[in-house]
């Protein structure tokens, strides 16, 4: 006998529709990514209760009654309570499957184990040296909804421009799994190719990721592509630049001063291109610069400056002890001694 075939209408990244052979059709009233707030079989509709998590903890029936309860440990072992009901959507609004497992779209969750059962596709560059875990070992406080990235606690978001980046990516993350279940490509060929996909959509989004968990989906704040991390960018009007401190010498290892590098700057003495660029770091919507003294010359010189984007590594090293500024980085004292 045949088994049924189930098929599935994305909205983004989200299930709004399924089709099971011989089943009524099930529809689905989404939000966000993984945010859902009812499901309609035929002429039943089920409300979705859901934590800050976004994890399913009730389902309520047509009569406004919890029909079924779902309560979670840290890490996401389920237990229920109630009439038994087939809803996938569980821990963080993601699908739990007949294994045990949640799909995590990159890669497969286990709850048991508390960790993803193959490495993060981007390898060290996500920022974690542990290539297997789980909102960085933190599962109550974020979510992870690519499989790649920590969201949630440390306030990563994904807006409008991102949204359409994300969905693309989650429409092929949805196609290998396809691909892969029913055995069309080898679990090699569906790391190569889930990886191959997450580093072309690195490419596409902002360098505000990297501030958080390395160059991954995020937020685009408006203010169009940013270089790669680490890569040549090219000028900036400093005006358009943000302090990262709120105060800083105004001497430079090399015992030059600020005044002394404005100066030449304004005269001519000194070309702009033979400065080194500053780093730049992209954080609600701003651009920040780890570099203040260079930045506070050539804004002085009215000179536009060279830069680059930080890379994640420079941006985990610096900016938490560099993000002094009490004026969302509008100003700058110097210090004269």
């Amino acid at each position: 006998v045949a088994a049924p075939t189930t098929n599935y209408l994305y909205d983004g990244a989200n299930v709004i529709r399924e089709q099971r052979t011989g089943s009524p059709t099930v529809g689905y009233l989404t939000g966000g990514v993984d945010e859902i707030f009812a499901r309609q079989i035929g002429t039943s509709t089920t409300a979705y209760l859901t934590d800050g998590l976004g994890s399913t903890v009730g389902l309520v029936d047509s009569t406004g009654a919890v029909a079924t309860k779902y309560s979670y440990g840290p890490f996401g072992t389920t237990s229920t309570e109630g009439a038994a009901d087939a809803n996938p959507f569980q821990l963080t609004g993601r699908e739990h499957d007949e294994t045990g497992l949640y799909h995590y779209r990159a890669r497969y969750y286990s709850p048991e184990l508390s960790r993803f059962l193959s490495e993060d596709p981007l390898g060290v560059s996500s920022g974690d040296p542990n290539l297997y875990a789980y909102v960085a070992n933190s599962p109550t406080n974020g979510t992870d909804p690519s499989g790649l990235c920590a969201t949630g606690g440390q306030g990563l978001a994904l807006l409008a421009d991102d949204f359409q980046i994300f969905g693309t990516w989650m429409g092929q993350m949805n196609d290998l799994h396809v691909q892969f279940a029913s055995g069309a490509i080898s679990p090699h060929e569906y790391a190569a190719a889930v990886g191959t996909a997450a580093h072309a959509a690195i490419n596409q989004v902002s360098i505000s990721v990297a501030m958080i968990c390395g160059p991954l989906l995020a937020g685009a704040f408006g203010i169009g592509p940013s270089p790669a991390a680490g890569g040549a960018g090219g000028f900036v009007d400093p005006a358009d630049v943000r302090f990262t401190q709120s105060d800083i010498s105004q001497t430079f290892r090399d015992g030059r001063s600020v005044s002394d590098l404005a100066s030449g700057l304004k005269s001519g003495a000194i070309d702009p291109a033979s400065v080194p660029p500053i780093r730049l770091v992209e954080r609600d919507g701003a651009l920040f610069s780890l570099d203040n003294r260079r930045l506070v010359a050539f804004g002085e010189a009215g000179v536009e400056v060279p830069y680059r984007m930080a890379t994640p590594d420079e941006i985990r090293r610096q900016l938490t002890s560099k993000m002094t500024t009490k004026t969302n980085g509008r100003s700058i004292q110097l210090r004269f001694w």
